[in-house]
């Protein structure tokens, strides 16, 4: 995942104020700095940080590269953090500022997945669903026999049955 192309960094230590939001920006400023990294996923064997020191114990589980093994590097906790508002939690990736809804929870969603090896729960997620459309001419041609299979049907079906329903009632107790 990386930022977008109209980013850049800034060096640190930076002073900050309240004067830098009416500094006047161009598009050229940006021109070639974007797009920087901000999620990353690595996979394969890693090396221990401790291959090459000496260990403060004998350990004979120690290994100096691992297993295959996948791992996603995020740069910002925030993306996990969800807004309050009046001390209640907003749903996640939602602003309440702007009242748009970005796509946190679907990315560690797919995160998570990915790393369990759920790539088939990935897909079902990502699929959209079409609803074919009515055809118009053939609803206002069967309008009325829809309306009568829709709304008549279940209710002579419910008649019937309540008719019936008094009718053995009535003969079981009468005697």
């Amino acid at each position: 995942m990386s930022s977008s192309e109209y980013s850049k960094t800034i060096g640190t230590p930076t002073p900050i104020s309240l004067e830098m939001v009416t500094e006047e920006t161009t598009p050229e400023e940006y021109e070639g700095k974007g797009l920087l990294p901000v999620a990353v996923l690595m996979e394969g064997k890693f090396k221990s940080t401790y291959q090459n020191r000496v260990l403060p114990f004998k350990d004979s589980s120690f290994q100096p590269t691992g297993k295959d093994n996948k791992m996603i590097v995020i740069s910002d906790g925030d993306i996990i953090k969800n807004q309050l508002d009046k001390g209640v939690p907003l749903e996640l990736g939602f602003d309440k500022w702007t009242n748009q809804l970005y796509g946190n929870k679907e990315f560690l969603m797919n995160c998570v997945n990915y790393l369990l090896d759920d790539n088939g729960l990935i897909n079902i997620r990502s699929k959209d669903v079409d609803l074919p459309l009515l055809n118009k001419e053939e609803v206002y041609k069967n309008y009325t026999m829809a309306q009568m299979v829709t709304v008549g049907l279940p209710i002579v079906i419910l008649a019937i049955f309540g008719f019936l329903f008094t009718f053995l009632r009535k003969r079981k107790y009468s005697r």
